[in-house]
């Protein structure tokens, strides 16, 4: 029985409902427990200024960990030399809001005036992430069924049974933007809540191949 094989991409998109705000503190220190202890600082800090928005348990813990710091030095011979430099001590941090641009910019504010000084990603993107790739899906197998029937008709054959589908899902729910050291909170952090941020609408795309019986 001979086949005919069709190969089609879908895609959806929707505006931006919901901003993932992901926060790393981190310090250095020769020493390690006062490395440990400034962090906890820091975290304490990044804590106290979110929750008067945010409320007490927002602030999800992501990641934690501890890594030694080495640095090459160069001796008087002109060799270098892998020394310890120190201990640098990191956390990760990650909440969700609602997509508003008064509340992200109240919040980025008040983080700005805080001494936590994180590195901020933002992330946008829609709440109801499955409905969108199911949409995306629904549009990909329409468009292989009009190319399938495109494609009879142009050889002359007609389409039977469908033997198999596959697909696949390149995706992107959204987009995100950093906020660190090309964007200091610290450096006019009224400034901050002024921001025009218009993220592009959120995007899926999933690719469709569906084989057809023909004769």
């Amino acid at each position: 029985m001979k086949q005919l094989s069709v190969v089609s991409t879908g895609k959806a998109a929707a505006p931006v409902d919901i901003i993932t705000i992901s926060l790393t503190i981190a310090f250095e220190d020769k020493d390690y427990g006062e490395a440990l202890s400034r962090l906890g600082q820091k975290a304490s800090d990044l804590a106290a200024s979110i929750y008067p928005l945010l409320g007490a348990h927002c602030l999800k813990t992501e990641n934690f960990g501890v890594d030694t710091v080495y640095e090459n030095i160069r001796d008087q011979n002109g060799s270098y030399k892998r020394t310890f430099s120190g201990y640098r001590a990191r956390e990760s941090y990650s909440l969700e809001i609602n997509f508003s641009t008064s509340l992200l910019g109240a919040l980025l504010e008040d983080i700005a005036e805080s001494n936590a000084t994180p590195e901020i990603d933002l992330t946008f993107s829609v709440k109801d992430a499955e409905a969108l790739r199911e949409s995306a899906l629904k549009n990909a197998m329409k468009l292989g069924i009009k190319r399938a029937g495109l494609m009879a008709d142009a050889l002359g054959v007609d389409l039977l049974s469908i033997s198999e589908i596959s697909y696949s899902t390149p995706l992107n729910y959204g987009e995100t933007i950093s906020i660190n050291e090309t964007m200091p909170l610290k450096s006019g952090a009224r400034a901050v809540s002024t921001i025009a941020i218009s993220p592009k609408d959120a995007e899926v795309k999933e690719t469709v191949t569906i084989v057809w019986e023909i004769e």
